[in-house]
This record gives structure tokens, sequence and C-alpha cells, in this order.
């Protein structure tokens, strides 16, 4: 599994804890790294009280071709955030052909679409579910990393520039029919 990101709350880092502590328990051998912020001391705490230590690595803040390297390395992406302005690393993951599981809440779903998996920020019950899914069917593994890396394609600054051009142009033909009535 896969984190990216701060330790702000909205991050909900606590809960990505809670499934990983969930999937130990169930017998998945399953292993955490984290990038970006290192654990709050809170939750170290629960690492420590869940025997979670050889279960969690901590990568710091990696360079871009680092990063990369994580995505293209890791099985799934959790990023539960209870909100994002927009969801970059989950972009980021989906570039890289890694399945994402993500919060179903504020941007998270528009970015996603279907090429990921949505579930309630703070459902661990889901998000365990979900990895199961994962590792157990290879087909529908593969289908959301087809998906993903499709879907990404979508969020360049190549594409964006575009949208936002196709924009101006209504605007400007908006505002020359409005000239034109007056």
């Amino acid at each position: 599994l896969l984190h990216v990101g701060s330790n702000h709350p909205r991050k909900n880092v606590s809960t990505v804890l809670k499934v990983l502590a969930a999937l130990k328990t169930q017998g998945l051998s399953v292993h955490l790294w984290k990038v970006g912020a290192d654990f709050t001391s809170e939750q170290k705490t629960f690492i420590q009280t869940q025997a979670l230590e050889t279960s969690v690595t901590y990568l710091g803040k990696p360079n871009k071709q680092t990063l990369v390297l994580i995505y293209n390395s890791a099985n799934v992406l959790i990023s539960p955030s209870h909100y994002e302005g927009f969801g970059m690393t989950i972009i980021e993951a989906m570039a890289c052909g890694t399945p994402v599981i993500t919060a179903n809440v504020t941007s998270l779903p528009e970015v996603v679409g279907d090429a990921g998996i949505l579930v309630q920020p703070t459902d661990v019950s889901a998000m365990v579910e979900a990895v199961w899914h994962l590792y157990q069917d290879a087909y529908y593994r593969q289908s959301l990393q087809t998906k993903g890396l499709n879907r990404a394609k979508h969020f360049t600054w190549e594409a964006t520039a575009r949208s936002i051009a196709t924009e101006y142009e209504k605007l400007i033909c908006q505002k020359a029919e409005i000239s034109s009535f007056s």
C-alpha cells in the first residue's frame, strides 16, 4: 500500500493505518509505504500498539524521479482524504499504472471517474474489501490499471490548455452575440 501526502487531518492517515491493521489481522501480507510528511506522534503510537512497526516504512520526501519509481513499485495507492481541492497524487498514481482507492467526496470522484475505487473516507471495511479484491482478482486489477492510465491522459497540461482555450472561445462568442443584440 502507498500513501502520499501531508499529515493534515484531512488526509485521513489514521484510517489508512486502521486499514493496514485490519488487513494484517486478516492474514494478508501487506506493507505500507508513507511518502511526504512523517507520521504524527499519535499515529506512531497506533503503529506501536498495533505491532505494525515491521509493516510500515516512511520514505520521506523523495524527488520527482524517485517518487515515480515508488508509484510504479506500489500495488495500490490508498488516499481516503476527507477533502481535496484536486487530487494530484491520484492522477500521478494512475499515470504510473497504480490502482487507486480513494474517497468518494469533494473533487476525487470527478478526478478518478471509473478508473479507481471510491469509498466513504472513514469506511475501513470497504477499503479492506477493496484491497482484497485487488489482491485476489488480477483481471480487475489490470482493468483499473488500464482505465487509470487512460484517465490520467485527460489531465495533461496540453489537455488543460485546450479546455481553457475552448472555454475562452465560448465566452468570446457569447459576448459577440450579446454585443450584436445591443
